[in-house]
């Protein structure tokens, strides 16, 4: 980790979450929104900057353009450091209008809070709408919040992670787009194989078509067998995967 890359934590934000911040991260107190920054900021491993703007279920649903507002002055007057949303609270649905929930006896029960005319529908719609331009996290409370921003700072802080990249294929470094769409449509077809497979035929197209449509290249759909490494099983694969009706 870069001992450079502290944690700024803004001066008005709730001073029961500096004890459990200030435990996992390198926490300074600092005017952020008053230097037009968010609640949280730090610095990434690679230099690039993360801010968390973070809200109350109450302060969306008692204002929703004023904390609109505050998103889009964030996106436009720093539009190179990539912006956090952070919604705390919980909330449900009642008829007439959404409800906070406020946690009684150390959170072991629940109970129905501040009632506001909203409607839900709306709200997730916004919600849904904003994750657009930037990244939308909800959390049930101040506890969990402190949690959530320790675990974000402390991801930023690593090059590489291993979440999903054991079941998807990163295509993304192959300079040769034919090779990208091949993989692309074959989930489980590595690098080398396509690169066999492209360099012989020319296009995707051409082995997708091997054996089954007219004006084809190959006229039986195993021909490509003859490279190195290329089985039949290899070639079902990818006639599955696009689905061909023979494979």
């Amino acid at each position: 980790m870069n001992s450079n890359n502290i944690y700024e934590y803004d001066v008005n934000e709730p001073k029961e979450m500096i004890p459990w911040l200030s435990q996992s991260v390198p926490l300074t107190i600092q005017p952020l929104n008053v230097r037009g920054f968010a609640d949280n900021k730090w610095r990434k491993f690679n230099g690039k900057e993360r801010q968390v703007e973070r809200k109350t279920w109450g302060e969306l649903l008692g204002n929703l353009d004023r904390v609109e507002e505050q998103l889009n002055r964030h996106l436009t007057k720093n539009p190179d450091i990539e912006l956090v949303f952070m919604l705390e609270g919980m909330v449900v649905q009642t008829e007439l209008g959404a409800t906070i929930l406020t946690g009684t006896n150390n959170n072991r029960i629940f109970t129905l809070g501040h009632r506001y005319a909203s409607r839900l529908s709306g709200i997730y719609s916004w919600l849904f709408e904003i994750s657009n331009y930037l990244t939308v996290v909800q959390t049930s409370g101040l506890k969990e919040s402190s949690v959530a921003l320790a675990s974000m700072y402390h991801h930023d802080q690593k090059e590489l992670h291993s979440t999903f990249r054991r079941h998807i294929k990163q295509i993304a470094f192959n300079p040769n787009p034919m090779v990208t769409t091949l993989m692309g449509a074959s989930p489980g077809l590595g690098d080398k194989r396509a690169t066999q497979l492209v360099t012989a035929a020319g296009t995707p197209w051409s082995i997708w078509s091997a054996g089954f449509c007219e004006h084809m290249q190959y006229k039986n759909k195993y021909e490509l067998t003859s490279l190195d490494g290329i089985g039949k099983g290899i070639l079902d694969t990818v006639y599955r995967s696009i689905g061909r009706p023979d494979s």
